[in-house]
């Protein structure tokens, strides 16, 4: 019967500390980089203006954050400029999730970080597609 309770403390001790984050904050700043969109050599501009705490948690107590994003694809025959409010809490299955690299908007911009905060790529709808500017 000791067994048995060791066993089950086992496991669901490590079925919780699977999905733990590890906590990585996204960095305030601005990052440019050329790209193309439609074969028009454009300049991605990203900007990260604000970073703050959802004040929600996931099912495992990661907490969940809110960032404002400014994006503009500027170049010949291309103008977006927008603000976007990204989150990297997802719904997957019903239930709550907060990812460490990986942050989106409801009108489907992806932002993705490095593991030290940096900005590794964001991806931007535009039109009828979507533009990625990697970084």
């Amino acid at each position: 019967m000791k067994t048995i309770t060791f066993l089950l403390a086992s496991l669901l001790a490590n079925a919780a500390v699977a999905d733990t984050i590890t906590g990585v904050m996204v960095l305030k700043g601005e990052l440019a980089i050329e790209t193309s969109v439609n074969g028009v050599k454009t300049e991605c501009t990203v900007k990260v203006t604000k970073v703050k705490n959802d004040l929600q948690e996931d099912q495992f107590g990661n907490p969940a954050y809110l960032v404002t994003v400014k994006v503009s694809l500027k170049g010949k025959k291309v103008d977006h400029s927008k603000e976007y409010l990204l989150s990297n809490m997802f719904t997957e299955n019903s239930q709550k999730t907060v990812r460490d690299l990986v942050y989106a908007s409801t009108e489907g911009l992806v932002m993705k970080i490095k593991d030290d905060g940096r900005l590794a790529s964001v991806e931007v709808p535009y039109k009828t597609g979507k533009v990625t500017c990697s970084f």
